[in-house]
């Protein structure tokens, strides 16, 4: 599920208080969890994201150039879910997706932007996301405040 949709079932007001896309050529980092070389481009998709109004969590995704083409900013504002504009403009659906979640001390920048004291917790999800044809789509590197968010994991064996 997406942040938004997550967001708005607890009943609050999901909004994106700074976002900016730009496109670039990605680390070697995130080319390796893209599977891609450094030489293809990216668009990194940065966003603080809040929660009624109070900032939640900083989402910063990478995704190859040639699966969403445009980045226009006005697209991703207006719609402000990135899986929505993903399902509906470009027609990927995110099927699968692979979390590693670790507890972390937020530093000062962090702190800053989430409106919390540096060293408090903050909960780090690295996330890469795989679409319908099982392509990996998105490296998504998430912030989330500690103390206002908290990840749910269900188990299930399959047959």
């Amino acid at each position: 599920m997406s942040f938004t949709d997550i967001i708005k079932r607890k009943g609050m007001k999901s909004s994106i208080i700074e976002m900016t896309v730009k496109k670039m050529h990605p680390t070697s980092e995130i080319a390796s969890k893209l599977e891609i070389t450094t030489d293809e481009e990216v668009i990194e998709f940065y966003r603080v994201r809040s929660a009624d109004d109070e900032p939640i969590t900083i989402h910063c995704s990478y995704v190859p150039v040639r699966f969403v083409g445009s980045y226009d900013l006005s697209v991703w504002k207006k719609k402000q879910s990135f899986y929505k504009v993903l399902k509906e403009d470009h027609g990927i659906t995110i099927q699968t997706a692979l979390d590693n979640i670790t507890a972390i001390p937020a530093g000062a920048q962090m702190a800053k932007i989430l409106h919390i004291e540096e060293g408090e917790p903050i909960l780090h999800v690295e996330r890469i996301a795989y679409d319908q044809n099982n392509a990996i789509v998105e490296f998504t590197k998430v912030y989330y405040r500690g103390d206002r968010y908290k990840h749910t994991v269900i188990t299930r064996e399959t047959p």
